[in-house]
């Protein structure tokens, strides 16, 4: 998982932000709880992720091979990180539409829906895969078992931080430091609203929204697994990357005392959290 954070994260402007704030994730509730499958699949999403933006230069149908390669891997690892993939192609298209969008070598609307035509024809395998695996797991459990819930099951995961902590009570102080970089991270970014948004940080926060808006939404398995709270780890990390792609890089560059301090805070949140494992 670190390892993958870290080569997703090294076109950013604060790589190693992004990484402090996302390493939590990969200690939290689902690999206690033994959900491994997912756990890889999170980590192969974010080398989906590094792979894309390493082959911009690749010729079209190379990389789009490649696409239909890693489509194919990330459905047979897990279901929510090929729908990861597809909200991150989903957003690289959105957020070159948004009109801040000032990207010298965006296509226009005929060569970017010629585009998506090829990336939707290279997923089609991995699509088809998924959908079979959709069909024949229905039915085993009627979703008319899982008791109601008056919050989507995502949202109130992502409002408690419950994906961050599993069994042990200390967890939770750690919790709080996180908390507090990620809104830290929300006030610079604000206070440089002002600044151009690069491509990558506009790409960050519209996969961001994209994720956030399915944490909304209760989509549970006929087995009562509920889909919307798998995207609260990548709703946390797409929020850490777009801080990350958004705050300044030079050291000498305003705001550089509160990136140390967001640096230090998460480094001891993330070893408190670490020892408390440890002391277990």
């Amino acid at each position: 998982w670190l390892a993958a954070t870290l080569a997703a994260a090294r076109g950013l402007r604060q790589p190693r932000l992004a990484v402090l704030l996302g390493a939590p994730t990969a200690f939290g509730a689902f690999l206690h709880a033994g959900y491994l499958n997912y756990m890889f699949g999170l980590a192969g999403f974010f080398v989906f992720v590094a792979l894309r933006q390493r082959t911009t230069r690749m010729a079209p149908l190379a990389r789009n091979a490649l696409l239909a390669i890693a489509g194919l891997a990330l459905a047979l690892t897990h279901i929510v990180a090929f729908v990861a993939a597809g909200l991150f192609l989903a957003a690289e298209h959105l957020a070159q539409l948004l009109p801040s969008s000032d990207d010298p070598t965006r296509p226009g609307l005929t060569a970017r829906c010629a585009e998506i035509g090829r990336q939707l024809a290279a997923l089609a395998p991995a699509l088809g895969l998924v959908l079979a695996f959709v069909v024949t797991m229905r039915g085993q459990i009627p979703v008319s078992e899982v008791p109601h819930q008056a919050w989507p099951a995502g949202l109130k995961s992502l409002l408690t931080a419950g994906h961050l902590f599993s069994f042990q009570p200390l967890e939770v102080l750690w919790v709080g430091p996180h908390a507090a970089v990620m809104l830290a991270g929300l006030v610079l970014v604000c206070r440089m609203r002002r600044q151009p948004w690069s491509p990558l940080s506009r790409q960050w926060a519209t996969f961001t929204a994209l994720a956030l808006g399915l944490t909304f939404l209760e989509l549970r398995s006929d087995q009562g697994v509920s889909l919307s709270e798998r995207m609260v780890p990548l709703v946390w990390a797409g929020w850490a990357f777009t801080v990350a792609a958004r705050l300044p890089q030079q050291s000498s560059a305003p705001h550089a005392s509160g990136m140390r301090w967001l640096l230090a805070v998460a480094w001891v949140s993330l070893a408190g959290q670490c020892a408390t494992r440890i002391d277990a």
